[in-house]
């Protein structure tokens, strides 16, 4: 099976979900920001899961945007790197569940600032070569 289209979401949906929330913020209610993250979150830990079970029969590696090998980003998904990759976007649902009710006075800022944190900390779970864990890492 391929799945290579699988690594890249777990950075894209959250990417994607924090400019949603970031152009619904003004307009929208509280509820509404805080169910969009909450489903950019769920995505995420639904595609690493698939992920997960993917890479315990071989190493999924992904070539970002197509481009040729030792030019390119690549995304290398291993069962460490998916189990960390889903430990981080399981922790993500845990902190966006805990602003709904703590965090009431919190702008969409808030859930902004999670959603790009867990883009990276994906990025950094499955990145594929020294260099680009260490231009994620800084």
């Amino acid at each position: 099976m391929n799945a290579n289209w699988l690594p890249p979401l777990g950075i894209a949906i959250p990417l994607l979900g924090a400019c949603l929330v970031l152009a619904v913020a003004r307009v929208a209610p509280r509820l509404v920001v805080d169910v969009l993250a909450m489903t950019a979150a769920v995505a995420t830990t639904a595609a690493m899961t698939g992920l997960l079970l993917v890479s315990m029969s071989g190493r999924v590696v992904t070539w970002v945007g197509g481009w040729t090998p030792n030019v390119g980003i690549v995304l290398a998904a291993d069962p460490i790197g998916a189990v960390f990759a889903l430990l981080t976007c399981a922790l993500t649902v845990c902190a966006l569940s805990y602003t709904w009710r703590y965090f009431e006075d919190a702008e969409a800022h808030v859930h902004v600032l999670i959603l790009l944190f867990t883009a990276g900390m994906v990025g950094f779970s499955l990145t594929g070569d020294l260099f680009d864990l260490f231009v994620s890492s800084n």
